[in-house]
């Protein structure tokens, strides 16, 4: 696709190192999780999904069209 093979060190970037760090900031994020909260008010429940609803919605679909895209390819897609 670029022309050229990509070297060692990217082919550990974006096969270990990248899902890694992102597995640890998700993680992370899921424990570190509080309910949102203004002064002394606490958002209820259901603002607080909502609020996680909108804000996958929008990457959400990357994997959709990518499991989507692979299902529907014509041919042995593993082995290509």
């Amino acid at each position: 696709m670029m022309g050229f093979r990509p070297g060692n060190y990217w082919k550990f970037c974006w096969s270990c190192a990248a899902p890694l760090i992102l597995l640890s900031m998700i993680t992370s994020n899921f424990v570190n999780y509080k309910a949102l909260t203004y002064q002394d008010y606490v958002y209820p429940t259901s603002a607080n999904v909502l609020g996680i609803i909108f804000a996958l919605s929008g990457a959400s679909f990357i994997p959709f069209v990518g499991i989507y895209k692979f299902m529907n390819a014509r041919g042995n897609t593993i082995s290509e």
